[in-house]
């Protein structure tokens, strides 16, 4: 994998945002790294600019809607006067049905455009929020793919988790290809909301036993091809998931 790195901070007992260290209270974590403190090398990561972007991946064990991406950046503005402006996006992968051979696709499940508040190497939890609040299906394979238009030596750096690997992508740009494969994370928190407390009966999450109103809103999220409605985790909506959902529902929730 070809990657452009930022060189190892030289001050490793900066301290991160311990404000922004607070998880929310709200949600569940569906992907959590370690922060990026504490690390052999101190602070490093990768350059997030015109010349590379970077994506991060996760599998999420159950079903959820989308709350809060949260990602550790730090700066190579070192003064502050450069906007510090990332595109973030949620994205499927290119190959779903394989493990190794995993890239993130064109296709956006969600977007952001901030400015991030880093100065420096001094590491803050950025937080982006979900406004469309996304469905997110258990078994599928996710990026987080982080781009930015601030030019080399004052871009963004999305950094390295102090430890851990899991499987991250770069490319060289925009329209060249990505290139994928297992290596030091990238520090990235995922937070949402289990659908339905993990009981498919109850599939609006309302809690308790299932009503009329949980096969109402299968229906409309079915018949609109909804990745929610795909209950039984076969990465596609098909009748199967009827005939899943009413078994669930005439069953109760414990």
């Amino acid at each position: 994998m070809t990657t452009t790195f930022t060189r190892v901070s030289r001050s490793l007992i900066a301290a991160a945002s311990v404000a922004a260290c607070a998880a929310s209270t709200l949600a569940d974590d569906i992907f959590r790294t370690e922060n990026p403190e504490g690390g052999f090398f101190g602070y490093i990561g990768f350059d997030v600019f015109p010349g590379q972007s970077v994506a991060a991946r996760f599998i999420p064990s159950g079903a959820y809607t989308l709350d809060h991406v949260r990602v550790w950046f730090m700066s190579n503005d070192f003064e502050g006067g450069t906007p510090q402006t990332v595109r973030l996006s949620l994205r499927t992968d290119v190959n779903p049905g394989t493990e190794f051979d995993s890239v993130p696709s064109e296709t956006i499940l969600e977007s952001w455009t901030q400015n991030i508040t880093a100065i420096g190497w001094n590491p803050v939890l950025e937080d982006f929020a979900s406004l469309t609040h996304t469905a997110i299906n258990a078994g599928q394979k996710y990026w987080i793919v982080a781009e930015s238009d601030v030019p080399a030596q004052f871009n963004p750096v999305w950094n390295w988790s102090a430890f851990g690997n899991e499987f991250t992508a770069t490319t060289d740009g925009a329209g060249t290809p990505w290139e994928g494969g297992f290596g030091a994370a990238i520090a990235l928190v995922v937070e949402g909301t289990p659908v339905g407390g993990g009981c498919i009966g109850d599939f609006n999450g309302s809690g308790g036993q299932p009503t009329v109103q949980d096969i109402f809103d299968f229906l409309a999220a079915y018949f609109g091809n909804d990745p929610a409605s795909d209950v039984n985790d076969s990465d596609s909506v098909t009748v199967q998931d009827i005939f899943d959902f009413l078994a669930a529902y005439f069953t109760g929730c414990p």
